[in-house]
Order: C-alpha cells, then sequence, then structure tokens
C-alpha cells in the first residue's frame, strides 16, 4: 500500500468512528469499548476445582487481552501514528479492565469442566492519552540522541543549540533510574538504591524508581521497607502485575500471609498471561500453599 493510499485508508477509518458514534473524534474515544472471552478447563483427578478455575481464567483474560491488542492494532493509525507494536501491547495492559463474569461446572461427558466468562473494558480515553505519551517519550529520545551525535562529532555545523546541550548534559529521573538498574544488575544494591532514591527526588511520583528501589531493598533483606516501596507502585499505578508480585515475596518474608495471598491474586488478575505463564504457575501454587496453612 502507497502513501497516499494509506491517509485515504486512515480518512476513511476516522469518518468510520464519526458516523458510528455520532460526534467528535474525542466522542469516540470517550467511552469504554468491551470484548468478551470464555475458556474451560478440566477439573483433575485430585477435584481441585479452584486450580481449574484459575487455569480456565488465565485463559480467558489471555484470550480478551489479544483481542483488545488486536483491535488497536487495527485502529492504530487513527488514534496515534507512528506507534510500536511494543507500545500497543503495553498501553492495552495499562488502559484495560477485566472483570469475570460468570464462573461455573460444566459436564462434557463425564468430564467435569470449570467455565470462566469474562469482559474487558478498553478506556479509550487513557488509550489515547498513553500512547501519546508513548509518543512524546521516544521523540525525547530521538532529540536527546541527535543532540548527543552533534556532541559527538565536534563540528560546527552539527553542534546542537545550547539549550538541546544543557538538556541533554542535565540528569533526569530517567537517567538515575537507567544508572540504577545497571548497579542492581552488577548487585551493588547500595549504589542502586542511592541512584533510585535520586530519580525520586526529582520525581516523588515515579512508580517505575519506587518499584525497582523495592527490588533492591528486598534484595539486602530489608524487606518492611520494600514493602513500603512496592506499595507506593500500587498507589501510583494501579494495574502495574510486577509491583504486585514483588510485594507479595516481600509479604511472604515477613510472614503476612493473608497479604502475600492477596497480592498474587491481584498479580495474577493484571498479568498478560501469554509470555509469563511461570510465574502465574507460580504465583497459584503459592496462593494454595498460603491458603492452606
Amino acid at each position: 500500500m502507497n502513501g497516499k493510499s494509506g491517509k485515504i485508508l486512515s480518512i476513511l477509518m476516522v469518518a468510520m468512528i464519526l458516523f458510528l458514534t455520532g460526534g467528535t473524534p474525542d466522542a469516540a474515544w470517550a467511552a469504554g469499548k468491551e470484548f468478551f472471552a470464555d475458556s474451560t478447563a478440566p477439573v483433575g483427578k485430585n477435584n481441585d476445582k479452584i486450580e481449574a478455575e484459575n487455569r480456565a481464567q488465565n485463559a480467558a483474560q489471555m484470550d480478551v487481552i489479544k483481542k483488545v491488542i488486536a483491535y488497536l492494532e487495527v485502529q492504530r493509525d487513527v488514534i496515534a501514528s507512528g506507534i510500536g507494536k511494543d507500545d500497543i501491547q503495553a498501553v492495552a495492559q495499562e488502559a484495560t479492565q477485566i472483570s469475570v463474569l460468570e464462573k461455573k461446572p460444566v459436564l462434557d461427558g463425564r468430564t467435569i469442566l470449570i467455565s470462566v466468562k469474562v469482559k474487558a473494558v478498553l478506556e479509550m480515553d487513557q488509550v489515547k492519552q498513553k500512547l501519546d505519551n508513548h509518543k512524546l517519550m521516544e521523540q525525547e529520545k530521538e532529540k536527546a540522541a541527535a543532540a548527543a551525535a552533534g556532541l559527538k562529532s565536534g563540528s560546527d555545523t552539527a553542534k546542537p543549540p545550547a539549550s538541546a546541550v544543557k538538556t541533554a548534559d542535565k540528569a533526569t529521573p530517567e537517567s538515575w533510574l537507567e544508572k540504577g538498574n545497571g548497579f542492581l544488575q552488577a548487585k551493588d544494591y547500595d549504589r542502586a538504591i542511592d541512584a533510585y532514591k535520586k530519580a525520586i527526588e526529582m520525581n516523588p511520583n515515579y512508580a517505575d524508581a519506587h518499584n525497582y528501589l523495592g527490588s533492591a531493598l528486598y534484595k539486602k533483606t530489608l524487606y518492611p521497607e520494600a514493602v513500603r516501596e512496592f506499595e507506593k507502585t500500587i498507589s501510583l499505578e494501579s494495574k502495574d502485575f510486577r509491583a504486585y508480585y514483588n510485594v507479595a515475596l516481600a509479604y511472604e518474608k515477613l510472614n503476612q500471609v493473608k497479604e502475600a495471598s492477596n497480592a498474587y491474586k491481584k498479580f495474577i488478575e493484571y498479568v498478560p498471561t501469554f509470555g509469563f505463564e511461570e510465574q502465574i504457575k507460580y504465583a497459584t501454587e503459592r496462593i494454595h500453599k498460603l491458603e492452606s496453612q
């Protein structure tokens, strides 16, 4: 498809949205779009209905998220041109609310199955906002890279404006986070903690910095402090499945059984099931273990 044809197609898609919603492009994104999926799982010989229910629910959530991603892929040029596939998948997770509509046993011959039906509501206004934010972040990265390239070349014609040089040289919350991640990977936990704290000083609401700070504190067995940072992450990003998983581990270290079990459940609720099968399996096993104590 050439550029002209693609542009015409995008215009037609926008026109279709306006026709269906009876308003402006903003009106098209004002309400949530709903998706549905269902799945079944057999109850095993040990008659563990909870395990079957969890497997069915995970499969249904995976299917419904795939539908959300497929929809956003089709709408990509309309909602935010130039956005990559990875951004689409991330935003699909961030802007989707999943709820369970129905859980029931069904009989297939002599096999008992657990059937689970879920609904996903894609919050369209959040999608556009988050995609726009992703696009702005990519543009800022490109500007910084261009400024750095100009500084490296040393030629007068390649030098960026003074304001661009100042921006490139100035430390940012993101640059401190990157430094902290390097220290964390090198198992230099003290320097990682210092770097994450500097990022938080510059942006107290930087959820990723709080989450990684919690990870560094956890590595130093400072579990109460780690819990505080993970919970702060959750207060800032209520669907951050990484923080729920991390805080569940920390709660277990503190023998806070109920809190750990609830956090694992939240992790399973929000995590994309494709690509995280092992973590979901572990979390499910821990829930059963904790609730049997």
